[in-house]
């Protein structure tokens, strides 16, 4: 075992097999991971440190990718004619809330250590913060992460064994202090009669690095606009959508969306208000690293899954369209748990 000192690993984290930026993300988070009850079994153990602080470390960040896809999916409470199109990009983002920038860290109840020619010891409360409090960043925060030291009976067991406990600190990852959270998607549109648009979005499986790995996303939206059937003053329409993201071998995100708009075209330009529901699931799948077997770390290759339920939130926006001949502009603002933007250019046929 090769203790890490502060000035080289002793901020300890684990990496993802295939990861980084993304996966730099989620993994640094098994940095503060270690065994807890004696009678749980490898898995249990692992899913329940490792899960439950690398979803407070990712979770913010997942939940604004995943806010931040179905963003704008339409742009108008009037729906297209038969056959009018539109195909665009849109470039969406997500702000992070003041709660979302940091999250309590869960320290280990045990933790297994064997001093050199002496058997295994199980240690109780092993890890304090340095500065005494769990609360650190999140992958969206800003700052340095919390540093955790030996304590208690660990500490003394190395102090015995001659070790430096200083060269057990570990620290957690900092935070990418990241004010939005951005996506960007190709969108088309088209009307098909009836009252109704239906939507495609689609962004390419592309090779970003050999670190994260290929990165695509697909989704699809249908609108109806129910005040055709009766005389209105506005354009009043019902949609849902769906959006699915794929990072790599070991992130994959699905959000949906079910919305009431109402607005008013006058001219080229039609304004209009939103109400909805929304909301996503996130799974991630990596390995550990650890190969100096850092006390308190998982062993290299321990696998870890865990899922990121968002559970269904309100949310309330405002957007407009601007159609010039064949070009369409347009924007919308939706506030909820991550405020969210989108702003859209496309050309077709209006």
């Amino acid at each position: 075992m090769s203790p890490h000192s502060d000035s080289s690993p002793g901020r300890v984290h684990g990496t993802l097999r295939g990861g980084a930026v993304a996966t730099l993300l989620l993994v640094a988070i098994t940095a503060f991971d270690a065994v807890p009850a004696l009678g749980q079994s490898a898995e249990e153990q692992i899913r329940a440190l490792v899960g439950e602080n690398a979803e407070g470390y990712l979770r913010p960040l997942s939940d604004g990718m995943t806010f931040a896809l179905t963003g704008g999916v339409f742009d108008a409470a009037r729906v297209r004619g038969l056959l009018s199109f539109d195909l665009g990009i849109r470039v969406n983002g997500a702000r992070p809330g003041e709660s979302a920038r940091s999250f309590l860290a869960v320290l280990p109840d045990t933790l297994r250590w064997a001093p050199p020619g002496v058997p295994e010891q199980v240690f109780t409360d092993p890890l304090r913060p340095v500065d005494g409090s769990l609360r650190t960043p999140s992958a969206v925060g800003s700052g340095a992460g919390i540093r955790l030291e030996p304590d208690g009976a660990y500490r003394e067991a190395l102090l015995q064994a001659g070790e430096n406990p200083d060269d057990y600190r570990i620290a957690l990852p900092e935070g990418l202090d990241l004010s939005v959270v951005p996506t960007a998607i190709l969108s088309f549109s088209v009307g098909v009669g009836f009252g109704t648009e239906i939507s495609a979005r689609y962004l390419p499986r592309v090779e970003i690095n050999d670190e994260i790995g290929r990165v695509g996303a697909t989704g699809w939206g249908v609108q109806h606009m129910v005040s055709q059937w009766f005389a209105s003053p506005v354009d009043l329409s019902v949609g849902v959508g769906r959006q699915d993201l794929e990072v790599g071998d070991f992130l994959d995100a699905r959000a949906s969306e079910g919305w009431l708009s109402v607005g008013r075209t006058v001219g080229p330009l039609s304004v209009f208000g939103t109400a909805g529901l929304r909301s996503a699931t996130v799974d991630v799948t990596y390995e550990v690293e650890n190969p100096d077997g850092t006390p308190g770390l998982p062993a290299s290759g321990t696998p870890v899954q865990f899922r990121s339920d968002l559970d269904t939130t309100t949310s309330l926006g405002a957007g407009f369209r601007l159609q010039l001949l064949f070009m369409n502009l347009s924007g919308r603002y939706t506030t909820g748990d991550f405020d969210t933007f989108s702003v859209h250019v496309g050309f077709g046929m209006p």
